[in-house]
């Protein structure tokens, strides 16, 4: 396995040591190290884990056995976490790059996007939901099926200001009112896409999403609104509904979107979603 320590960015020395986000940084270390026992122990009764393609887990060995199947190594490197008190608990997203060995253990790839949500309650983890760009780089056999039923739309779950502006923009982005949503967007705005797609303009975003799927919207599970010092911060996640270019219907594609928001303007936006672990055409080989 590579060095644990290769990577050790500015993000992970500013931890405060005792903080939620410092726990979760521990325990994803742990595992890195395939310190089981030691991972457990952080884990409350119940903890649950949503893995790329909708992949359940209620078991460390589960994981284990899912990650055989897709890499050889997986370590993680962090730009930032984001640490919240909720009604649920206390909430940590942890996001950055993935590298590592692939199932060869032969061959290096880095680079790869993520994010994880953990929640943790009474100093245990209670909940992992992890999304990444796994599959828009090949790995995995991009063939998960989707879940049926979709569900409400989710409108309401956006209480905050800063969740009901992004809330605003998305809809206003799937009803392709460009005008509007780019009065919506501050200064340096920029977005980027799974595969690591950068674009600064809604028309190069609308140009990139053609060719992979039609009349696409978003179901909302839940808005974390986040106050940093860079501004606001706004996390939403749920799943994606829409049609494939020859009209077939699909739903429950999970996805997870990070703003910031600075003087009541959308200064970024990041996208994960696990369209690739579904089968619809890969951004990134």
């Amino acid at each position: 396995m590579a060095s644990l320590a290769k990577v050790a960015p500015d993000s992970e020395a500013a931890l405060e040591p005792g903080s939620a986000a410092h726990h979760v940084l521990t325990y994803l270390r742990t595992m890195e190290a395939r310190d089981l026992d030691a991972a457990k122990a952080m884990l409350a009764p119940g903890f649950t884990m949503v893995f790329p393609g909708d992949c359940h887990f209620d078991t460390l060995e589960g994981l284990i056995a899912y990650g055989k199947g897709r890499q050889g190594t997986a370590l993680k490197t962090f730009d930032r976490f984001d640490e919240t008190k909720a009604d649920d608990g206390t909430v940590v997203y942890a996001w950055g790059t993935l590298y590592g060995k692939k199932i060869d253990m032969e061959t290096d790839y880095r680079d790869i996007r993520f994010i994880d949500r953990f929640v943790m309650r009474d100093g245990k983890f209670v909940s992992q939901m992890v999304w990444n760009d796994m599959g828009e780089h090949g790995f995995g056999p991009g063939d998960r099926p989707i879940p049926p039923n979709p569900p409400p739309r989710g409108d309401e779950t956006a209480k905050g200001e800063a969740s009901k502006l992004v809330l605003k923009y998305l809809r206003t982005m799937e009803a392709r009112d460009l005008d509007t949503a780019k009065a919506m967007l501050g200064p340096g705005f920029f977005t980027i896409f799974m595969g690591g797609h950068r674009f600064t303009t809604p028309e190069e975003l609308v140009a990139f999403q053609k060719g992979r799927q039609q009349n696409t919207w978003k179901a909302f599970q839940r808005f974390d609104e986040i106050e940093a010092d860079d501004g606001t911060v706004v996390f939403c996640f749920g799943t994606l509904q829409g049609e494939l270019m020859d009209g077939t219907p699909y739903q429950n594609i999970r996805y997870i979107d990070r703003f910031t928001l600075r003087d009541g303007k959308i200064v970024d936006q990041m996208v994960w979603n696990d369209m690739a672990e579904h089968g619809f055409p890969r951004t990134k080989v």
